[in-house]
């Protein structure tokens, strides 16, 4: 009897000490996934932050590219008119060149 005793009380020192580990495994375990919910919540927050930061900055250069686009059509409008503009008197002034040369050629101008 006293073997049998002995057995039962060995049997009951293994069990305690798996149940223990098994316990400490398991608390490691719920520590780690905890662990890793909050690192993902506080990475999800970043990127959340990120992004929000990422998407105003894009939205403010779109502005500014607007701006400067429709400024850079305004100014080439204005170009284009100047040129014309310039054109005009070049071909005014040589008409007037021509006339003036052609006056003198034939004695016609007063």
């Amino acid at each position: 009897m006293q073997v049998w005793g002995e057995i039962l009380q060995m049997t009951e020192e293994l069990s305690l000490m798996y149940k223990s580990r098994a316990e400490a495994l398991a608390n490691h375990t719920v520590n780690r996934v905890n662990t890793l919910i909050a690192e993902r919540k506080a990475i999800k927050k970043n990127y959340s932050e990120e992004r929000s930061t990422l998407d105003s900055k894009r939205s403010q250069l779109g502005d500014s590219v607007s701006r400067l686009q429709q400024d850079y059509e305004k100014a080439l409008d204005s170009y284009k008119n100047a040129q014309a503009k310039h054109e005009d008197l070049n071909n005014k002034s040589e008409t007037r060149r021509l006339l003036t040369i052609t006056c003198n050629m034939y004695g016609m101008c007063s």
